[in-house]
């Protein structure tokens, strides 16, 4: 019996119609095209009822089934339910047509016992299911290469850069480059060994060729965890760093060494625990500054190593590019650690009247935050966020005791005044871009390594990722490579929105203010708002899941070139105390001896909000994001996470 004799002896039966006899036609009349359309809508209805079900019952435990699931089970059942109605309407409407010209209604001859429970339920399978799933796949993979095509065509005709190979910076003499030093080399001397069971890939480890590679920093390592409580909680709510008197810190460090003496093997005994070398111990007379600068010694061998490095013109740190998402970045966290040890030395070297030492250290920091300018990744770029704040709160340590010289707060001016770290968010976002794209490439003309990327990037995420359809072979196997392709194309378009509003507000800022434009629906970005508020399908998934994290990096970015230019401007109002024995009433009386023009705030175009303080120093400070001036307030006046920067300000120093 052939599949079209199977489905129309099928449709004779009154079960096949529920027992409704009204609208079950005759073998000589046409298919009711009512129900031919209706029956999809009824066969999507029925895949979806168990997952709603489902989703019900997990709603009290691990929360309702994400909407993409939804989706997709609606997209299979809608078209098994297109093809199976519409191979039945065409077979019985061709059948029906032949027995009216022959004049005869009799049935179909009922099939054999073999034909009617095993073949026919194979046709059932290939025509109702198989067949359908291959045409979604196929139709899907058509349209998502068409799309992708179109969007990868129109950007590199404007000269985008799309592939990482076109943005990853070119490789440089080692005795041009900073990264080259073997402290640096050997955190990314490693390898992958998986472990298999069964045949599939369970486990893939990290072997370093040299295991001692990352504890070498630990001499860099400052005794947060000795410091009084009252000072870790201090500020935790406040932006940019702590300032933390060098008092506090003589006596994290001599309970430190304390500890260490008594209790030499306590160290090891929790892994998650930050070590800490073994500092050496100043005189029991000696001064706080002289305190902290003896037990940052153990660091003094390594640290002149980076600095002598630092002079050189480019950095290339040796990243495996090659491995996509699970790419390692084991130096950002120790280049963070280099600025806060060396902001350590500044602040106790001038506490110590070494101010020449202090000023060398100072400016290692500046070119230790400079190290990372190239390279293409936002986390890269925040981390150097991070130490540009620090770098800057190096510079205030000399101002508030009155140290630096003229010429020295010239070149800390220089540094401070030259950012353009919006331009440089504008160039991570642009390298993250290509990064997705390649890796994306991949996974579309390679379905394990989609799987096994997947894996990794759905445990690190709290984005509505289906795991249980891409984290098992067959499932994995079954996601078309055109809803990678539509994927990556939303990707290109969103983060060349993104690109381009870096781009925009650096060259053509906006005549009233940043903080306009930032607060401005969808942020300046076309469909921003919309995207966030749809629910995750196939086509948007990995949009929604890197989205976040590019929502507040522009802002950053923004924040990190206003608080540079603060700091040149607390550099500036030092050089005028210095030449004429006070700070300025107003910031206009800079201009032009130390500022070409007086300052302006980025964010309102307005000029920076100025005050003396009351121990005869000085405060700075942006509206931050919001536009408002709150007096400098730095802090919200009830933390809260949900809050945003409403009613804060940005403020120097912190």
């Amino acid at each position: 019996m052939s599949p079209s004799a199977y489905y129309c002896w099928l449709y004779e039966r009154r079960f096949t119609w529920l027992g409704l006899r009204r609208i079950q036609p005759r073998p000589d009349q046409n298919f009711p095209a009512v129900i031919a359309l209706v029956t999809p809508l009824i066969i999507t209805g029925l895949v979806l009822l168990p997952a709603a079900v489902l989703s019900l019952f997990m709603r009290s435990t691990t929360g309702p089934l994400p909407d993409v699931y939804y989706n997709i089970l609606g997209a299979i059942g809608f078209t098994c339910g297109v093809i199976h109605t519409g191979f039945a309407w065409l077979v019985w409407n061709q059948r029906a047509a032949g027995r009216r010209a022959s004049g005869t209604t009799t049935p179909s001859v009922r099939p054999g016992g073999f034909v009617c429970w095993l073949v026919g339920p194979f046709y059932l399978l290939v025509v109702s299911f198989i067949t359908p799933i291959a045409l979604l796949i196929a139709i899907e993979n058509v349209r998502g290469a068409l799309m992708w095509k179109r969007v990868r065509t129109e950007f590199q005709a404007k000269g985008e850069h799309l592939f990482l190979s076109e943005i990853v910076p070119p490789p440089v003499p080692d005795a041009q480059n900073f990264a080259s030093i073997p402290l640096f080399t050997d955190l990314f001397a490693y390898g992958h060994q998986t472990n298999w069971v069964s045949g599939k890939p369970v486990l893939t480890q990290t072997q370093w060729d040299n295991t001692n590679a990352m504890a070498r920093f630990t001499v860099f390592a400052l005794p947060d965890k000795y410091l009084p409580e009252r000072e870790r909680e201090r500020g935790k709510n406040s932006q940019g760093p702590r300032t933390i008197p060098l008092s506090e810190w003589a006596i994290a460090f001599r309970t430190a060494i304390s500890n260490q003496t008594a209790r030499p093997s306590s160290l090891k005994k929790n892994s998650n625990t930050v070590q800490l070398p073994t500092y050496p111990a100043a005189a029991s007379d000696a001064s706080d500054a002289q305190v902290v600068l003896t037990a940052l010694s153990v660091g003094d061998m390594e640290m002149t190593s980076i600095c002598e490095a630092s002079h050189r013109p480019y950095t290339r740190f040796p990243i495996h590019w090659e491995d996509g998402f699970a790419t390692l970045l084991p130096h950002l966290a120790k280049m963070k650690g280099l600025s806060r040890f060396l902001d350590m030395r500044v602040e106790a070297k001038v506490a110590a009247g070494d101010v020449s030492g202090a000023f060398e250290d100072a400016q290692c920091g500046f070119r230790i935050v400079n190290a990372l300018h190239s390279e293409p990744y936002l986390i890269s770029q925040l981390v150097r966020f991070a130490q540009a704040a620090i770098a800057g709160q190096s510079v205030w340590h000399g101002i508030a005791l009155h140290r630096w010289t003229d010429a020295q707060l010239q070149e800390f001016q220089q540094n401070l005044m030259q950012t353009h770290y919006v331009a440089d968010t504008g160039h991570a976002i642009e390298g993250e871009r290509a990064g997705s794209m390649t890796v994306m490439e991949q996974w579309a003309g390679n379905s394990r390594r989609f799987r096994e990327e997947m894996r990794t990037v759905g445990s690190q995420s709290d984005t509505e990722i289906p795991q249980g359809i891409v984290a098992n072979s067959a499932g994995g196997s079954m996601i078309p490579s055109g809803w990678i392709r539509q994927n990556q194309a939303s990707i290109a378009t969103y983060m060349q929105y993104r690109i381009d509003q870096a781009r925009t507000l650096v060259v053509t800022p906006p005549a009233s203010g940043l903080a306009a434009v930032l607060n401005q629906p969808n942020s300046g970005v076309a469909g921003e708002s919309a995207l966030i508020a749809s629910p995750t399908t196939p086509y948007n998934i990995f949009v929604k899941m890197l989205l976040p994290a590019f929502d507040k990096a522009i802002l950053k970015g923004i924040r990190s070139d206003v608080t540079a230019r603060m700091a040149g401007t607390g550099c500036a109002l030092e050089r005028y105390r210095i030449r004429h024995g006070d700070y300025p009433a107003t910031l206009a009386a800079l201009a032009p001896e130390f500022l070409p023009d007086a300052p302006r705030d980025p964010m309102d175009n307005q000029p920076l909000r100025y005050a003396r303080t009351s121990d005869g120093l000085f405060r700075l400070w942006s509206t931050g994001s919001d536009g408002v001036d709150d007096g400098g307030k730095a802090r919200h006046s009830q933390p809260n996470p949900e809050a945003g920067e409403k009613g804060l300000d940005w403020v120097w120093p912190y």
